[in-house]
């Protein structure tokens, strides 16, 4: 999702939506997942990182969230995930543990 006064590639948009959605801006995670050499995907932060004026790939993920170029996926929407909200953090509740006979499993 592109907003007219981007300023970046299609492509260099993508790669930030891969960061959100995978969370990790790790070079090979990247690389692998979009089928790029790591040259590649270090190139392309090197241009949005010098586009945006930010001098690091999270400073570059926090301006276009900032920006509205990019949405944080929906995690709520997958079907049976209960979560809480806090400020920018998801807690997920933790996983049940049986009581028997007095001995917690």
């Amino acid at each position: 999702m592109t907003g007219s006064d981007c300023p970046l590639t299609p492509l260099q948009i993508e790669l930030l939506e891969k960061c959100v959605e995978f969370e990790s801006t790790s070079t090979a995670l990247l690389a692998e997942k979009l089928c790029l050499s790591g040259r590649t995907v270090e190139h392309r932060f090197a241009g949005i990182e010098a586009t945006l004026g930010v001098h690091d790939r999270g400073g570059a993920i926090a301006a276009v969230l900032k920006a509205g170029w990019i949405t944080l996926p929906d995690h709520d929407s997958a079907p049976g995930h209960e979560a809480e909200k806090y400020g920018t953090f998801t807690l997920a509740p933790a996983p049940l543990k049986r009581y028997n006979g007095g001995v917690t499993e």
